[in-house]
């Protein structure tokens, strides 16, 4: 009996979706109103809502573009995304929680990113079905991989310089900035880099079927004027 890949895509998206959204209700409920309009906690508000956007988005394409089977290691790394954000929405609460445990957390989110990315395009590979997306991925792939190693090293440092300095002091509003900046530029890349991959995949697809119809009409029109 074979088991059913594409079936197990919706099963995977409610999955990532149900513990998106319990992190989502979390930081809603976690924020400080009277603390937004201090620069450094509203770019760590925003920074925190674009890791969970970019996690349900990866997931998003990912189950669109790839099939593969479902294994235990695929149903862990969800709940340990969801681990990581609850910690990092927890490092919001700044009377209980030292500054430089945002950036750690941030650190654990891209090394467990790296591992998702891994774990996707490997099994990926097995099967026949994904082969030309990956193709089209061929020099994306690495790229992807070294841009978050990247960036688990870079948010680890800064967990690091943020051990002894202030919430209110200038470096430690540097080091959100530059923080939030690293996950916007990670998320611009899906926005410019995924809608290509669909639409080469969608031509790709059309492609014999739209020069089947042209032949056929010009055929039919061969035969009108006759």
């Amino acid at each position: 009996m074979r088991v059913p890949l594409e079936t197990q895509r919706s099963f995977y998206l409610t999955l990532i979706s149900m513990i998106q959204s319990l992190a989502f209700g979390y930081l809603l409920t976690t924020i400080s109103l009277k603390d937004l309009s201090t620069p450094s906690y509203f770019l760590q508000v925003a920074g925190t809502f674009l890791v969970i956007l970019l996690v349900w988005h990866e997931y998003a394409i990912g189950t669109m573009l790839f099939v593969w089977l479902i294994d235990f290691w695929d149903s862990t790394i969800p709940f340990g995304f969801g681990l990581i954000q609850f910690l990092l929405i927890s490092a919001l609460k700044q009377q209980d929680w030292p500054p430089s445990v945002w950036f750690y957390c941030l650190s654990a989110f891209a090394a467990l990113s790296l591992w998702a990315f891994w774990n996707q395009f490997a099994k990926g590979a097995a099967h026949v079905e994904n082969h030309r997306v990956l193709s089209l991925l061929a020099h994306e792939k690495s790229r992807t991989m070294i841009y978050v190693a990247a960036s688990c090293c870079a948010f680890l440092a800064e967990g690091l310089l943020a051990r002894s300095t202030p919430r209110n002091g200038g470096l430690f509003l540097t080091l959100v900035a530059v923080g939030t900046i690293i996950l916007v530029f990670f998320g611009a890349r899906g926005i410019f880099l995924y809608p290509k991959v669909m639409r080469k995949i969608n031509t790709q697809e059309l492609g014999p079927t739209t020069g089947a119809l042209s032949n056929a009409v010009a055929k039919h029109a061969v035969r009108r004027k006759r």
